[in-house]
């Protein structure tokens, strides 16, 4: 900071200037209703190969609810597309925490059945069938 003020002093660094009109048209365009939606149907279409209406038929389909733990969502923004990857077929739509929990073990059957099985174990070594307690914090 103080390298631009003493440049600045010196003359040889410019201020910054105020945007441009074009920028400014650039970001009013980004912010309207119609530029979102152009870049939803964009998005939808590139990246799983429907629209927005097939979007919101699935959606219809499931009820309005995640199709794997079955929560209900809150409107069709709120939702993931579920799909496979190399063959872009989409197994549905998701929450936020499903799909991310689906990412995280890669789609892994074996590691769900693994990390379904610790959880279990866990809960067998428990006491009444509570959930382990948590180690005290460090002081």
């Amino acid at each position: 900071m103080a390298r631009l003020l003493k440049a600045l002093c010196d003359g040889l660094a410019q201020p910054a200037r105020e945007p441009s009109r074009l920028l400014i048209a650039e970001e009013k365009r980004r912010q309207s209703p119609t530029y979102k939606q152009y870049v939803r149907e964009h998005h939808l279409q590139k990246n799983y190969g429907i629209t927005v209406a097939q979007k919101e038929q699935l959606f219809r389909d499931q009820k309005g609810c995640c199709a794997a733990c079955n929560d209900s969502f809150e409107t069709t923004k709120s939702t993931h597309v579920d799909h496979i990857h190399e063959t872009k077929i989409i197994r549905g739509l998701l929450c936020r925490n499903c799909n991310i929990a689906l990412g995280l073990v890669n789609d892994e059957i074996k590691r769900l059945h693994a990390l379904i099985s610790y959880l279990e174990r866990s809960l067998e070594r428990s006491p009444n069938g509570a959930a382990p307690r948590k180690l005290p914090k460090k002081t």
